[in-house]
């Protein structure tokens, strides 16, 4: 799936949200950050 930086995506499984978060750089790399989660 081609992502962009500061991109947002939601994580589920089985209809349930696991957690949210962004696209970033880190060390010249991406990376995914998580700035959500689902208890």
């Amino acid at each position: 799936m081609p992502m962009s930086l500061q991109d947002s995506a939601s994580f589920r499984l089985g209809g349930k949200q696991l957690f949210s978060g962004k696209v970033a750089q880190e060390d010249g790399q991406l990376a995914f950050q998580v700035t959500q989660t689902q208890e």
